[in-house]
């Protein structure tokens, strides 16, 4: 296989971690454990690896935090007793620290990828300091203080000399894309797709995929069991996306609930071969889904006398927005035989939040009984 290959190693910058959200374990970052039983490495920087450490750790930070104050207001809201509270929060909350949870995250992360780290100390800090002096990238006039991302590139460069390999690295920052836009072993793209198509033999999948190609082409209503179980997948998903909702008013406004439904899908109809391995295959699906977002909002006022904030009632929101998704589609059985030779295995959107603006938000007098208004 590596004779086949343009690069022996793939390497992500921090940039396509936080993009994913540090979720290590699944999605799009779990692609990447194929690389432990491929002759490919998965490389990472030292210095993006310490990045990852303390973004991880910020994670974790906020959401023991998120955490603490939801057991809070179970106590103080629902009246749960403090030795509930007690044992919950023994259960949810590790007794590690922040740093020490995310570097088990990320241990076992290296582990299930076979991952190797460039060390920073192969960078040669006379060419560092050239760099940034000549404004060469990663550095700009406005970007002077990249000097982490400087040793990484060159800490990689080096170790692709090495080693004799070319690196294919992913990265949305422009710094590094122009940098190895000038190195003879560093490749750069900003898509984890694109970079893992790279590494796959299509061949072994092409008659599945044709015929895949063909079902999507009869579109999302039809009644082909394989799609019928990514819609079952998806209406799923939908349900789980977290809301980011905006709204404006004359009045003070306070979110009461907001929830995404899913209403119906559409392919793309882009089609990627992710990972091929032993007997199973993932398969990235491009959709086009419309949810509708459900909501309510609470109106208050403050009183000019007393300063008190008094409640006027509330309103139901309804907007229905369009998402842009990946589903990848891991199938298992005898790819010879195309789609009647495999059986899903997991389904995953690893989309995982939708944005709505509701604009401006006026009290909805005249069905104030229906709002739950006064």
């Amino acid at each position: 296989m590596a004779l086949e290959l343009d690069y022996g190693a793939l390497c992500l910058d921090t940039s396509v971690f936080d993009g994913y959200g540090i979720a290590l374990e699944k999605g799009w970052l779990e692609q990447l454990e194929q690389f432990a039983e491929s002759p490919v490495r998965f490389l990472q920087s030292e210095i993006v690896h310490f990045e990852l450490e303390s973004h991880l750790a910020k994670k974790i930070r906020d959401t023991r935090a998120e955490i603490e104050k939801a057991l809070k207001d179970a106590s103080n809201d629902l009246l749960i007793s403090d030795s509930v509270i007690y044992r919950a929060k023994a259960t949810l909350i590790s007794q590690q620290t922040d740093i020490e949870v995310a570097r088990d995250r990320l241990h076992q992360f290296y582990e299930r990828t076979q991952a190797e780290v460039a060390p920073a100390k192969i960078a040669d800090m006379d060419t560092v300091v050239d760099m940034y002096f000549k404004l060469k990238p990663p550095f700009e006039e406005k970007k002077k203080a990249e000097f982490p991302d400087a040793i990484a590139l060159i800490s990689l460069e080096r170790w692709a000399e090495l080693n004799k390999l070319k690196i294919l690295i992913v990265s949305y920052d422009s710094g590094w894309e122009e940098y190895c836009a000038t190195s003879e072993r560093l490749d750069c793209v900003k898509d984890l797709k694109a970079a893992l198509t790279h590494f796959q033999p299509h061949h072994k999948a092409q008659q599945l995929i044709e015929e895949l190609h063909y079902e999507l082409l009869k579109g999302a209503d039809n009644n082909s069991p394989i799609l019928v179980s990514i819609t079952e997948a998806l209406e799923e998903s939908v349900g789980d996306l977290e809301v980011h909702a905006e709204a404006d008013s004359s009045y003070m406004l306070e979110e009461q609930y907001m929830d995404a439904v899913y209403v119906g899908h559409d392919y793309t109809m882009e089609i990627n071969l992710i990972r091929a391995s032993g007997d199973s295959l993932v398969i990235q699906l491009g959709a086009k889904i419309e949810v509708e977002i459900v909501g309510a909002y609470s109106f208050s006022h403050r009183d000019p006398i007393d300063g008190d904030y008094v409640e006027l009632g509330s309103r139901k929101v309804i907007k229905r927005e369009k998402v842009l998704t990946d589903i990848l589609l891991t199938l298992a059985g005898d790819f010879s035989r195309g789609l009647a030779g495999v059986e899903v295995k997991k389904i995953e959107m690893p989309e995982t939040e939708v944005n709505v603006n509701f604009g401006e938000l006026d009290m909805d007098w005249d069905d104030q009984e229906r709002y739950g208004g006064l």
